[in-house]
């Protein structure tokens, strides 16, 4: 099988017409099976300090889990329009997956989280 996945999924419905400017990072977090490990690591993420609005987005790609990894991304994505979420339906591994989260993303800068990482708060501040 491919590795084809479902489009790219916003959870907060946008304006039409109206296209959310483009932010500075792009957080890509691939993850599988991840349901654990994945919460402790989409939670530290909206803590950045000294960072605007817009300043960031993250991308889970749900590489095809069995377990509830997808729910708990979707969980951050309902409520946070900077999380996106890309599901996929067959596994075809790690550099696919960060593949397709690279071609999703909308940063200038690629920032890579793992779900077992903590983003720490001053992660953004230069």
């Amino acid at each position: 099988p491919s590795g084809t996945s479902h489009s790219l999924t916003p959870a907060l419905p946008l304006l039409r017409g109206v296209d959310p400017p483009s932010p500075l990072v792009s957080f890509v977090l691939p993850a599988r099976n991840e349901e654990n490990l994945l919460e402790g690591a989409l939670e530290s993420l909206p803590a950045q300090e000294g960072v605007g609005p817009g300043t960031f987005e993250v991308i889970v790609i749900d590489d095809a889990s069995s377990d509830r990894t997808g729910e708990v991304a979707f969980k951050f994505a309902s409520t946070d329009p900077r999380f996106r979420v890309v599901r996929r339906e067959f596994s075809t591994g790690i550099a696919a997956a960060l593949n397709e989260g690279l071609r999703a993303s909308r940063g200038s800068l690629i920032g890579r989280l793992d779900a077992d990482d903590r983003a720490e708060p001053c992660r953004l501040v230069s």
